[in-house]
């Protein structure tokens, strides 16, 4: 089962469908990572993680995964090359038209 939740989660990311090790069943992704910080609420917040960990998944779920962020970019635009330019401008220090192998 862990083989197949693993292929799962990978194939899907949040947006699709994870198996819910407790009984085998599909359930949206979503709804068992709610699930499982629900059950560690208690220890997040003793250490003082609750909020940030909220925040960050918050986060994730407004502007989705960078994998989903990809997808959508190739679905737009069906280049390849737009994705790593997308990519590129996401990360940190990088400033539109500079060189180095990336086109902006």
């Amino acid at each position: 089962m862990l083989v197949g939740a693993h292929w799962r989660a990978a194939h899907d990311g949040l947006e699709g469908s994870a198996v819910d090790l407790t009984n085998g069943e599909l359930r949206p992704a979503w709804d068992l990572l709610h699930q499982f910080v629900g059950r560690l609420g208690p220890a997040l917040e003793r250490h003082g993680d609750l909020a940030e960990v909220t925040a960050l998944l918050e986060g994730l779920r407004r502007h989705g995964t960078g994998a989903a962020r990809q997808r959508s970019v190739y679905a737009r635009t069906g280049r390849l090359e737009d994705v790593v330019v997308d990519v590129a401008r996401q990360t940190r220090g990088y400033e539109p038209g500079m060189t180095g192998g990336v086109v902006p």
